[in-house]
């Protein structure tokens, strides 16, 4: 007899991301997304220099994350296309985001509870929140989320980006950018409040009342010159100085992030300890 039914997906929600060394910032990444409901991760690691593998072996052991060391430069958007090519079946839900962003539920106490209302949709997407350098001229102590604290205003127009958790049964396509897809029905994500995003990478308005990404595009001025020389994912060019000074905006300064601080460093001290750090 024929099974009609659909195997449930081994992961409800996992994320893909693409990045260079990064090692500083993995675990934190890492961790805090696994605290607010994330199953699984897709790591494609774009030649990496760094302690990048030595880090995330501990994740792949754990069979947590699934790691792929990815050369083809730029290879953002292939790397988005393997993924789901490779892993549709096994997943409700994959977020395609970058290690400098950070979705914040705000009106769940996690992602997963937020997602349950988009079953049935092609995906979810998300506005920035960009943040500025807080003031910091070096990497400062502690992490991404404690240290940079000020960020732009709602209305600042970079804002209207947003990234996308899709359901990748549903996609045909990766888009010509990193922060859209293209479906089968034609169709398209919807923002927090249900509605359609029929403007590809962007919102007519920013909409971050009830979830978000915290994009922490700049960090530190020093940590910004580390992110020139790295590249970008999608062609093959540098993020120019003068982005930096466009967007290093810090005029609100924000403490939504406090409130997972304690559990995070918990977290990542117990991810150390294992890793001997």
């Amino acid at each position: 007899m024929f099974n009609f039914f659909k195997k449930k997906p081994s992961y409800y929600l996992s994320l893909c991301v693409i990045s260079k060394n990064q090692g500083p910032y993995l675990i934190e990444w890492i961790e805090y997304h696994r605290m607010l409901g994330v199953d699984h991760f897709y790591f494609y690691d774009n030649n990496s220099t760094d302690n990048t593998r030595y880090l995330l072996s501990y994740y792949m052991n754990k069979r947590i994350l699934d790691y792929v060391f990815f050369s083809p430069h730029p290879g953002q958007l292939l790397a988005y296309m393997d993924c789901i090519k490779k892993h549709k079946e096994s997943n409700q839900w994959i977020g395609f985001i970058d290690m400098d962003e950070f979705i914040v539920p705000i009106a769940s106490k996690n992602i997963r509870d937020f997602l349950r209302n988009y079953e049935g949709s092609n995906g979810l997407g998300i506005n920035w929140i960009n943040y500025g350098s807080s003031g910091y001229k070096e990497k400062p102590q502690g992490l991404q989320l404690e240290t940079f604290v000020c960020h732009s205003k709602q209305d600042f127009g970079v804002n209207k980006h947003i990234k996308s958790i899709v359901d990748p049964n549903r996609v045909l396509n990766v888009s010509s950018n990193p922060h859209y897809f293209i479906f089968k029905d034609d169709g398209f994500v919807r923002d927090e409040d249900g509605e359609l995003i029929v403007s590809g990478a962007f919102s007519k308005v920013n909409k971050s009342q009830k979830i978000r990404i915290n994009h922490y595009a700049l960090r530190s001025e020093s940590e910004f010159r580390d992110k020139m020389a790295r590249g970008r994912a999608t062609i093959k060019a540098s993020h120019p100085w003068q982005l930096f000074l466009a967007h290093d905006r810090n005029d609100i300064k924000d403490d939504i992030m406090c409130q997972y601080i304690p559990e995070l460093k918990k977290r990542i001290g117990l991810v150390e300890k294992e890793i001997e750090l």
